[in-house]
C-alpha cells in the first residue's frame, strides 16, 4: 500500500495486468536505451520529482531516480530489503534473496573469494593460461567479436574457479543454461510455456541437477579440489550447521551470473590500466536497476509508504 505525500504525485499504471511492462521492455530490450525509460517520465512529469509511481512485475512500485533517494535506499538494508520479483529464477537461497546476518555472511564469503589479495593472486595465475589460449585461437580466426569472445573466456575461467569444471561439452551446456536463466531474471514472471520466464525456470532445474551431481560425486569420492564449491561445502551458518545442498548451488549460481605470466603485484603497478578499469565500471554498472521492498512505514522525502 502506498500513501501519497507531497513529493510523489506522478503516476502511470499502464495497461491492466501488464502495467508499464511493454514500455519497460521497449526501452530495455528493443531500443537498448534503459535511461530513456526514466527520461520519458522526466519529460512528462518534470525533472525535479525524483520518484514516479508505476506498475511493473504485477505489482505497484515506486521508481526512484534521485541520487539522494537511491543512496538512502541502497544503504538502509533494514528499512529496504533486497527482493527481486523474479527471485524464483535464482532460488530462495541465492544472495539476492537472503536478508540479515545470513546475507552478510554469504556476501562476505563471496567478496573474500573474489577480492581478497590472496584470492586475486590465485585468480591472476589461474586465468592467464585461458587468456593465452584464447589469444592463440583468436589469431587463427583472424576476426573476432571481442565482447562475446571475452564472455566465453570469463565463463571458462569461472567454471574452473568455482567448481573445477574443465572446458568441454558439459561447460558449454552449462553456459547456455546460465544464459537462459539470466534472461528470465528480469522477465515478466509468467509461468506459461514459451515465455522467457518459464524457459528460465526450466534452465534453473537443469543447472541445479548439474551442481547436485557434482556435489554427490565429491562426497562419494572424497576429493578436495580446493575451489569455491569445496569452500561452500565446509561453510557453516550462524547456528553452526553446514549449508544445505540447495543453498550451496544457489550461491554458485549467483556467482556464475564474474611465457612468464604477470602477477597481481605487476597488475597493481599498472596505474593507468587500473584507472581505465575503475572508470569503465563507474560509467557502466553491471545492473541498470535494482529492487528493494520497504519493511515498515517509511517517510521518503515526503512520500509515505506503508
Amino acid at each position: 500500500m502506498l500513501k501519497i505525500g507531497c513529493q510523489i504525485t506522478t503516476r502511470s499504471h499502464g495497461l491492466p495486468f501488464l502495467g508499464e511492462k511493454l514500455a519497460f521492455f521497449w526501452y530495455f530490450n528493443i531500443l537498448r536505451r534503459p535511461d530513456e525509460f526514466i527520461n520519458s517520465k522526466r519529460r512528462k512529469y518534470g525533472d525535479n520529482v525524483g520518484m514516479y509511481r508505476s506498475h511493473l512485475y504485477k505489482s505497484p512500485i515506486i521508481i526512484a531516480c534521485s541520487q539522494s533517494i537511491i543512496k538512502r535506499v541502497a544503504q538502509s538494508s533494514e528499512e529496504f530489503i533486497l527482493e527481486w520479483p523474479t527471485r524464483e529464477v535464482l532460488g530462495p537461497h541465492s544472495i539476492s534473496s537472503l536478508h540479515g546476518d545470513h546475507h552478510k555472511r554469504i556476501k562476505s564469503f563471496i567478496s573474500n573469494a573474489l577480492n581478497s589479495p590472496e584470492s586475486v593472486r590465485r585468480i591472476v595465475l589461474l586465468v592467464q593460461p585461458h587468456i593465452a589460449t584464447a589469444f592463440q585461437l583468436w589469431a587463427q580466426k583472424g576476426k573476432v567479436k571481442t565482447f562475446y569472445e571475452m564472455k566465453k573466456v570469463a565463463f571458462v575461467y569461472l567454471g574452473k574457479y568455482i567448481a573445477s569444471f574443465e572446458a568441454g561439452p558439459e561447460l558449454d551446456t552449462l553456459e547456455q543454461l546460465i544464459l537462459g536463466l539470466s534472461k528470465g531474471h528480469r522477465a515478466h514472471p509468467r509461468k506459461i510455456p514459451g515465455t522467457t520466464y518459464y524457459h528460465a525456470l526450466q534452465c534453473r532445474k537443469r543447472v541445479v541437477q548439474i551442481f547436485l551431481a557434482e556435489l554427490e560425486k565429491r562426497r562419494r569420492d572424497g576429493n578436495n579440489k580446493n575451489d569455491i564449491m569445496d569452500q561452500l561445502m565446509q561453510m557453516k551458518d550462524g547456528h553452526g550447521d553446514y549449508l544445505s545442498d540447495e543453498e550451496d548451488e544457489n550461491v554458485k549460481m549467483s556467482m556464475e551470473k564474474r611465457g612468464e605470466y604477470i602477477t597481481r603485484e605487476d597488475i597493481s603497478k599498472l596505474k593507468y590500466t587500473n584507472k581505465v578499469v575503475d572508470e569503465t565500471l563507474r560509467m557502466s554498472g553491471i545492473s541498470g536497476f535494482f529492487f528493494r521492498t520497504a519493511t515498515d512505514d517509511i517517510n521518503l522525502d515526503g512520500a509515505f509508504m506503508a
